[in-house]
Formats: C-alpha cells, structure tokens, sequence
C-alpha cells in the first residue's frame, strides 16, 4: 500500500477494500460464472434431452444420484484426484450394497465407469464455452477406466462345428424347459426377452404363426410382426405343449415358480459349457440363429425380416428399403423358416432329419406310413441303458 508512515488508517482500510474489491471482480470476470455440478447437469440435459431414449434418460438419473457430493461444488474446483476418490466411492458404495459378491463387483465398475462417463460429457461442455480449462475426468478415461475391458474376448455366435454338440447336450441332459428355449431361440432367432414374454395369446395355432406386438419385452423393432413356425418345431416342441390339459397361459413356464415364465437360462448354459465346453450368453443363441438364417436364406431382406428387424433396416451392403416397398409374402418367409430348420437337423441330427421326413411323406402317401408298434412287438428287457442313448427323434 505504500509507505507505512503515510495517511491515517483509515485511509489504509479504505485503500485495502478498493483493492479486494477490483480483485474480486477480476475474478469473477476470468471465471466467467462457472457453474455448480449440478447446474451444469441441467445444462447438459436441456441441450441434449431430445435425442435421448427413455432407458438413456434413466441411466443418467442413477449416475447423477450417484455424483450427490458433486451437486453443490462449482466445476472448476472439481479435479482429477477428485474424480479419483469419486469412481472409488462409487464401487465401495455398489459393493456395500446387499447382493452377490461377484455381481456386485461387476456392477460397481460398470455403475462407477457410467458415471464418470457422465460427468466427462458435462465436463467437456464446459470446455466447449470455455468456462473450464481442464476436464477433471481426464485421467480416468486415459487410463481407459471408464470404458469396460474384458479379460477374454469371447465368440458372440455358437460355430457351426459346435452346434451338433449344442444339440446333443440340450436333448440329453437338458431340463425341458431349457432345452425348448434354447430350440425356439436357435430356430425363430428371438431375444431372451421375447422367449420370456412368449404367451399363447401371441400363437396362432391354425395358421402356425407367432405375432410379436410392438410393446412385447425385447421388441427393439418396435412394430408389431408376424413370423410363420417351421413345421418341425410345431410338431414336435410347441403342439405337444399346447395339448398339455394344464396348460397355464405361458409358453415355456417356470419349472419351480407357478405360474410364471421361465426367464433365466444362465444355469443351463453354464451346465452346456461343462459338458461341451462351448460358452455361450443368451444373445449368442440369436446370433448363432442369425448366422444360420443368412446362410441358409440368400435373400438378405427376407433374412433381416425373419429376424425381426425394422422394415427400413440395412441388411449388409443393401441400402435400406422404405417399409411400403418390401413385400414378403407369408408363403415364402414360411418356406425360409422350414429350409432352416431342415438345415439345423441336417447338422445336428441327420437321423431326426430322415423321421421327419418319412413322417411327412407318410401323410401324404398313407400307403408307406410306419405301421405302428404293437404290444406284442415291445420287450422291456431289450431296453438301451441311457450310456448309450442315441439322438432319434
């Protein structure tokens, strides 16, 4: 301020607040009125809220639940450790909670990652408008710890080399449950959500047909289609069960909860893996079905369709046909949907294949239909012993 023997002092007080004053407003100009956390939040969200979809906007209320102790503090004052004791509390906090230890680890990292996912996003559209100079989630994303590794990358379609063993594995040590939703997976390409959701009411069963309304669970089409059932698989998985005199409303019901769908076939497929060494998820099943079905049916349209695809879905390097231009007839989608199925049998159980076909040829010339097994004809005693089961349908 100058010399100490110079004015009085009030004076110097006076001289002290002008000068705290002119640096509080420099301040405040150089910030540029950086906002609080949770102000840019709202800033973010009313920016980009029209192209978000109605999961997207429910994830990101979970994380910013999540980022509660960054809601008050202005951003520029968040940094990178921060950001650090952040993603670690985030996992501390998922594990805390009551449920399996491994899958709440996972769950931890996964939630932690979406988070600090979202906080680089708001971050970085204060960088935008220069209103902050360095993202404090910088570090993390560096180090690639806001995106999920996994230590193995594993094969997203069952090979057609391994399916015979799939096959055999479902038809002999598989819970019937299990074992018809692997088959309606593998042969009408529907996701897990689909299976689950799979009622009578969706079955036609004098035209032979499933419809998928557009609100069904695992829809992403969002249409309502129609999608004809190899005659194969009426036979032989779905009539059987639609004679049932019990039969409930679902399709494929819970072995252990009445009344309910099945809807958790993790068991199943991890029993698959011990015995075939084939490890698969529930959407491996649809991409091996989707593999089978462009293979099988050249047409890749008629391929998207069977597979439930948007009518202005792209197939491969085919550009996207308007809804009002493609036509597929019922006839030909079912004729697909048999070629298929013939194809899988023809794979995995060639014996299945040639019953089947006899079967079919015996109802239309009764004169070479099997002649039925009498009493007389059936010796208990001479029985396989289940070692030595063979696949014959």
């Amino acid at each position: 301020l100058g010399d100490a023997n110079k004015g009085t002092w009030d004076a110097a007080r006076h001289t002290a607040l002008t000068i705290r004053a002119k640096a509080k407003e420099q301040r405040t100009k150089k910030v540029g009125g950086v906002p609080t956390f949770a102000d840019a939040y709202l800033q973010y969200c009313q920016a980009n809220n029209a192209n978000w979809t109605d999961a997207t906007r429910e994830n990101y209320t979970k994380s910013f639940t999540r980022l509660a102790l960054w809601w008050h503090k202005r951003c520029d004052r968040i940094t990178a450790d921060d950001a650090e004791v952040m993603y670690n509390s985030i996992i501390a906090q998922v594990l805390n909670e009551p449920r399996n230890r491994k899958v709440a680890a996972r769950t931890g990292v996964a939630s932690a990652a979406m988070a600090m996912r979202l906080a680089h996003a708001i971050f970085a559209d204060l960088q935008d408008t220069n209103k902050l100079s360095v993202n404090p989630c910088g570090r993390l994303k560096s180090t690639r710890r806001l995106f999920r590794i996994r230590p193995h990358r594993k094969a997203t379609a069952i090979s057609r080399n391994h399916l015979p063993a799939v096959w055999s594995w479902m038809h002999r040590y598989a819970h019937p449950s299990a074992r018809d939703f692997l088959i309606i997976g593998i042969l009408l390409a529907f996701r897990k959500g689909v299976i689950e959701e799979l009622s009578w009411d969706m079955i036609d069963a004098t035209t032979r047909t499933i419809i998928v309304p557009e609100t069904a669970r695992g829809n992403k089409s969002r249409e309502t289609f129609a999608l004809p059932i190899p005659d194969w698989l009426w036979c032989t998985v779905l009539l059987p069960r639609f004679e049932e005199p019990n039969r409930g409303r679902w399709v494929i019901p819970s072995p252990r909860r009445e009344g309910k769908p099945r809807r958790d076939i993790r068991g199943a497929l991890a029993s698959m893996a011990k015995f075939t060494g084939v490890r698969a998820c529930p959407h491996d099943i649809r991409a091996s079905a989707a593999s089978l079905f462009r293979s099988t049916i050249k047409d890749p349209l008629m391929a998207s369709r069977l597979l439930g695809h948007s009518n202005s879905a792209k197939a491969d390097h085919v550009p996207a046909v308007s809804a009002g231009y493609l036509d597929n007839p019922e006839a030909d989608m079912r004729d697909g949907m048999n070629r298929v199925c013939e194809r899988l049998l023809e794979m995995c159980d060639p014996e299945a294949l040639d019953a089947w076909r006899r079967r079919q040829q015996g109802k239309r010339d009764p004169a070479i239909a099997p002649a039925a097994v009498t009493s007389a004809q059936f010796d208990p005693d001479r029985l396989t012993p289940p070692s030595e089961w063979t696949l014959v349908q």
